[in-house]
C-alpha cells in the first residue's frame, strides 16, 4: 500500500513539473507582445472558456502519457491521436487552438487567468480521484498492481 501512494506521489510530482514547465515555456514565448495595452481577440480566437476546457484535457492527457511512460511514443509525435480526441471533444482543430494559444500567449494577463482556472480545475478532478480512491481502496490497490 505504502508503494502505491509513492507511486502517486512521483506521478503527481511529474505532472505538476510538467504543468510548470510548459507555464514558464509559455510566459517566456509571450515575451512582452501584450504589455500594457489590452486587445480583442480575433474572431477565430477561441473563448477563454474553450481555451480553460481544452488545456485541462490536453494536461490529463499529459499526465496519462507520462503515467504509463510513453514519452517516447511523445517525441515521435505519434502522440497525436490523444490530443485530436481532446480537440475533436471540444470542436475545434489543431489550428485553431495553435493559433488561439499563440493569441492568449501574447495577452500574459489574460493567459494566466486562463492557467488558474486550468490548474483549479486539475486539483478538482486530483480531489475527485482521490476520494474515489479512499471510498474503494480495493479497487485502487488493484489498479496499482496491475500497472507494476
Amino acid at each position: 500500500m505504502a508503494e502505491a501512494g509513492m507511486l502517486r506521489v512521483k506521478w503527481v510530482m511529474k505532472v505538476m513539473a510538467f504543468v510548470l514547465m510548459m507555464a514558464v515555456l509559455i510566459f517566456m514565448s509571450a515575451g512582452c507582445g501584450g504589455c500594457g495595452k489590452k486587445s480583442t481577440p480575433p474572431g477565430h480566437v477561441l473563448p477563454d472558456s474553450v481555451m480553460i476546457a481544452i488545456l485541462t484535457d490536453i494536461f490529463i492527457v499529459e499526465g496519462v502519457m507520462i503515467q504509463l511512460e510513453y514519452i517516447q511514443q511523445k517525441e515521435t509525435d505519434s502522440g497525436v491521436p490523444w490530443y485530436s480526441t481532446v480537440f475533436a471533444k471540444h470542436g475545434v482543430d489543431r489550428e485553431q487552438f495553435r493559433e488561439s494559444l499563440g493569441y492568449y500567449a501574447g495577452e500574459p494577463e489574460q493567459f494566466d487567468r486562463i492557467y488558474d482556472k486550468v490548474v483549479k480545475n486539475l486539483m478538482v478532478i486530483q480531489d475527485d480521484l482521490k476520494r474515489e480512491q479512499e471510498a474503494n481502496p480495493e479497487e485502487s490497490t488493484e489498479a496499482s498492481e496491475e500497472s507494476e
